[in-house]
């Protein structure tokens, strides 16, 4: 799933704000879910980090 970071480099992951990074202002980003609750950020093909939806922390 493609999202489009916003000029307060953030995103919308379910019904949460998330900040990503400011210098990925307007630039798509990637997410890919790889096991229950878990997702993966790209940009790219670079790997930015995981999110666990669950405490709706990004860890790198």
């Amino acid at each position: 799933m493609v999202k489009r970071v916003t000029n307060a480099g953030t995103i919308r992951f379910q019904k949460r704000v998330l900040f990503i990074a400011n210098a990925l202002k307007q630039h798509h980003i990637g997410r890919e879910e790889i096991d229950d609750g878990i997702w993966s950020i790209y940009f790219c093909k670079v790997l930015l980090g995981r999110l666990d939806e669950h405490d709706y922390r990004i860890r790198g």
